[in-house]
């Protein structure tokens, strides 16, 4: 008579857990005017249609408040802004941090 072997080996793991980690790291600041026929302090442009664009993709969009302001979670990396179908806002490009939030003026330069 034979007995069948029976295995008792932990099942093997396939690697680390598959569950995304939160991301932590964003941007905030202010969108400004700058300029204009009345130049003099930037002036905040409120309810503003702010799209992130890496590389040649949107991918976010976000709105200033009655203040100027704006937040956004986004993960570590190199973007661009753009007034929803405007212009690109100034600086051209910003650095998402690794750790923390980065924080940012944004300009319109009016001319």
């Amino acid at each position: 008579m034979s007995s069948a072997a029976h295995s008792t080996a932990p099942a093997e793991s396939i690697g680390p857990s598959s569950a995304i980690p939160p991301i932590t790291t964003g941007i905030s600041g202010t969108l400004r005017l700058v300029g204009g026929p009345a130049p003099g302090l930037p002036r905040p442009i409120t309810h503003a249609k702010v799209n992130v664009i890496a590389g040649a993709r949107v991918v976010a969009t976000m709105t200033t408040d009655e203040r100027g302001r704006f937040s956004l979670t986004l993960p570590p990396g190199a973007y661009a802004f753009e007034l929803k179908g405007g212009p690109d806002l100034l600086p051209p490009t910003a650095v998402v941090a690794a750790t923390g939030t980065t924080h940012l003026s944004l300009r319109l330069e009016a001319k």
